[in-house]
This record gives C-alpha cells, structure tokens and sequence, in this order.
C-alpha cells in the first residue's frame, strides 16, 4: 500500500514538472506571438504615417504645378498666342519657373504639337510634341482639368519627367493647345530617401491606371509598366486603402504594404516594408529568448527531479494534514449551525436574526421591495411559569417556537428566538396584506395549541405581535430601526389586551395600529 502511494506521489509530482515546463513552453510562445503582433502592428502604423506623408507631398507638389498651369491658361486664352503675347508670356514662364524649383520646364504647345513658348532660355528650333500623350489626350477630351501624363523624357535636357497639362480653347472653344509644366522624377526620388524603408523596403507612386511614375529603389525597367493587376491595386479595388501584408508582382519579395490614394488627382501611393526586415529583431530576440528559455527547462529539469523523492515523501504528511483540516471544517461548520440555533427550541436565535436582517435589509434596499419584521411575546409568560413551573414553560416555548415555524410557508421566511419568551419572524418581499396575513396565521396557530394558561383571560397561551412593514429603499430606515417600530407596535399590542396584531403605521412615526385596521386599509 504504501509502495502505491509512493509511486502514486512519483507520478504525481513528475506529471507536475512536465506540467510546468509546458506553461513555461505555452507562456513563452504567447510572448514571442504578442511581440510578433506587435512587431507587425508597429510597422503598419510607421508605413501608413509614410504613405500619408507621401501622398501629401504628391498632392501638395502637384497642387504647386497646377497652380501654375491655370493661371497661365487664362493668361494665353485672353491674350492669344501672336507674337506680341508671345513675347510678353516668355518673361511670365520664367518667373514662375523659377518659383519652384521642381520643375524640369514650362511649355506652350500649340494643336499641332509645336512649342511656341518656353521657360528655356533659348526656344528649340523645330521641336513637336504630337507624339505626347497629353497632346492626343487634351485634343480629344474637352475636359479642363489638370491632366497627369505617363512619364517620359525630357526632349529639353533627356532626364525622366512627370507631364502635368491643361487644354487650352480658343474664343469659338476649339481646341487651341495646351500648357504642361514637367516636375523632374528625381525630385521625388530625393523626397523618397529621406524615408527609411530598410534594404529590400519600397515606395512607389503611380497613375490610378496602375501606370507607374517612379519608384523606390529607382529601376528604369519599371517606369511607365502598367501594375494595375498587381496585389496593390487588386486590394485598392476590392477593400480599399489599407495596409496588407502583400507580395509584389515586380520582384516576387513580401512586404507589408500601406497604400492610398491622393487626395485630389487620379494618383495612388504606396510604401511597403519587406517582411524580413520587419520581424529581423522580433527574430534575433525570439532566439535568444528561446536559447534561455532551453537553458532554464534544462536546470528545472534537474532541480525537479532532486524535489520529486522529497515531494513523494511529503505526500503521506500532507494527506494526513488534509483529513485534519476536513475534520476541522466540518467542525467549523457544526460549531457555525450550532452558534445560529437556539439550544432550547431548536429554531434559530438571535444571532442568527440578526444576521439574515442585515442581508434581507440589504437585498430590499436593491430591489425596492417590502420587508416585514414580527416581533412575537408569549402573553402572560411570567405568569404561567410561576403557575406551572420552569420545566412547563420550557415545553411551551418549544411548542410555540414549532408553530411559528410551522406558520411560515414560504423558504425564505425565518422564525426565530428573539430572547426569552420573544420570537422574530422575517418575511421577504412582504407587503402590508401579506404581513396580516401571516401575522393572524401565527396568532391562531398558537391558539389552536390550546395550552392552558389560567392566568390568560383568554385561558389558554396567547401571543402579542408587533409588525412593521416597510421598503427600505424608499423609506431609508435602517435594520435597528425596523425592529424598534416592531417593538413600539408589540408593545401597543401588549397595551391594548394582548392576543392581537398591531402594526407601526409608518417607520418612524412611532404609531401603530392593530391588524384589523391594518387589513382595511390594505382592502
């Protein structure tokens, strides 16, 4: 027997240690996921404040040159495109050229795709622009807006451009040209460094046709491509501007993708982070979280198995010391009923009144409704042990304190033995009927004892009740206060003949009334 329950502590105690290695195994995978999620959280808010960055400058640089290009419009439209206007316009260009630094030059082309007036110093002889896309897109869309062309070389000086034009109407509002002003692509490269994207992180910005206009890291390859089938423009279709982990159809690499359009032209911008360098140090320090944690398995290992021995010897000591704390509370527990009876009549005593007024009081108070206190004296008690001995007043008490109980039909009312020859009955969400009710069943069932009493009138043992009934929660008194207008009414019964119900009219008023007046008023 004691080899099983040797054996039985053996196991016990090895299931233990397995049991907190794998807590620490589980509890460390859930930090090395939370450090994971917030890995991932952090970069999705830094790639979405850089995209907002981003689209605000192409919004705020576009914004720039389209401001220039309307105030030009109306200037070529007014004036018209002689020579004299010609002439007067090359000075404007220039100045506003020079206004913003971005710009790779400003140009006046007329329908047929010739440049008639430029920023340049010199105007190029012989140069055309029919074969621009913004040339075919103005001479075939009446639309006066701002127009953002695909990019292209610059025929000025070969470096990559972003065309930015407006049609120009004649007085009959045919087609008369148009104005473009071209922003240097490097402009946005340099805007785009000044971001730290890690080594394989990307910024892009491209047309809402998925045309691509320039991208980081810069690749000539990629300028002009169409990406409108690629994952970020597939996700912009279908949910919206978010931020997704995303692979790219450009070089196959995941990357955490933020992306959005701009605010007010046909733009969209996107900056990604690869996913290898997001999680690069929730990586190095999930290694070295997990090499400790290998280390301290190992050293808990070992300690565990020095502790099993000690903890299986321990266990027939610890059993015997549970049977005696079982054996303690259940004493406990019989000391606890014994302390809430009353030794004589075996229904509760005063302490136990006591305390179930307190949690009734309180359980009224919430809920708003009626509680009854009655506050029970046999009649002539003092009488009737000096006629029939102590010994006889005992079996009364006891035969009165069972007919109480017997009269209280529902589970949660409580009879009691308030002290001496007085009993306390509490009724729970009791109203004033319900408490003369029961009151008059309490009277009668000790008349119907039928104990002889020659010194009661009534010759036989009566009682006197008194009753209050009240709902804390409106009226505000308090649980003393309950059993002092059940006192001043019993003693109003005591005053009036005895062998009746009075109750308190209202808590605190100190008047009472006797239970028939109590029942008319109730009907």
């Amino acid at each position: 027997m004691n080899s099983l329950r040797a054996t039985s502590a053996y196991l016990r105690a090895v299931g233990f240690l397995i049991l907190v290695c794998l807590s620490l195994v589980g509890m460390e995978a859930w930090s090395i996921k939370k450090a994971y999620d917030v890995q991932l959280a952090e970069a999705a808010v830094a790639t979405n404040n850089m995209t907002q960055s981003i689209a605000q400058h192409a919004d705020d640089t576009i914004r720039a040159a389209d401001a220039v290009l309307l105030a030009l419009v109306e200037r070529v439209e007014r004036d018209g495109v002689e020579a004299g206007a010609l002439a007067t316009l090359r000075p404007l260009l220039q100045a506003q050229f020079a206004q913003l630094n971005f710009l790779n030059a400003i140009l006046v082309v007329n329908g047929g795709g010739n440049w008639i007036a430029t920023s340049l110093n010199r105007l190029p002889p012989a140069v055309s622009d029919a074969d621009r896309e913004y040339l075919q897109f103005h001479r075939t869309h009446p639309d006066r807006g701002a127009h953002i062309g695909p990019p292209v070389r610059s025929r000025a000086n070969g470096r990559w451009i972003i065309p930015v034009s407006r049609r120009m109407n004649a007085a009959d509002g045919s087609f008369m040209g148009v104005i473009v002003t071209a922003i240097e692509m490097d402009y946005f490269e340099q805007f785009y460094d000044t971001f730290d994207v890690g080594p394989e992180g990307t910024i892009l910005l491209a047309m809402a046709n998925g045309t691509m206009l320039t991208r980081r890291p810069f690749d000539e390859r990629v300028i002009g491509r169409s990406i409108a089938a690629g994952p970020v423009f597939t996700q912009l279709r279908s949910v919206g501007p978010g931020t997704r982990m995303l692979i790219s159809k450009i070089d196959g690499i995941e990357r955490l993708y933020s992306y959005r359009p701009v605010a007010h032209y046909p733009l969209v911008v996107a900056t990604a982070l690869a996913r290898k360098d997001v999680l690069a140090s929730w990586r190095d320090a999930t290694w070295r979280s997990a090499a400790a944690l290998a280390v301290l398995l190992v050293l808990l290992a070992g300690v565990g198995i020095g502790l099993v021995r000690q903890i299986a010897s321990r266990e027939k000591a610890e059993a015997e010391l549970t049977r005696a704390r079982d054996a303690l509370e259940v004493a406990n527990r019989a000391l606890e009923t014994l302390s809430l009876q009353d030794s004589l009549t075996g229904i509760g005593n005063r302490r136990k009144f006591d305390t179930v007024l307190l949690l009734e009081h309180e359980r009224a108070r919430r809920s708003a409704e009626p509680l009854t206190v009655l506050l029970i004296d046999v009649d002539h008690f003092k009488r009737f042990n000096d006629l029939y001995g102590h010994p006889e007043g005992d079996a009364c008490l006891v035969r009165i304190a069972h007919a109480i109980e017997g009269a209280c039909l529902r589970p949660a009312d409580t009879a009691t033995r308030y002290g001496g020859e007085e009993f306390a009955v509490l009724l729970p969400a009791t109203d004033a009927h319900g408490a003369a009710t029961a009151a008059e069943r309490i009277r009668t069932a000790i008349m119907d004892l039928e104990i002889p009493h020659a010194a009661d009138p009534a010759g036989r043992v009566t009682i006197s009740i008194g009753a209050v009934v009240a709902s804390p929660g409106e009226q505000g008194i308090d649980p003393v206060g309950f059993v002092k207008q059940a006192d001043l009414a019993l003693y109003q019964a005591k005053t009036e003949g005895r062998n009746r119900v009075c109750f308190a009219s209202q808590p605190g008023s100190g008047q009472g009334s006797t239970a028939r007046d109590g029942l008319a008023r109730i009907s």
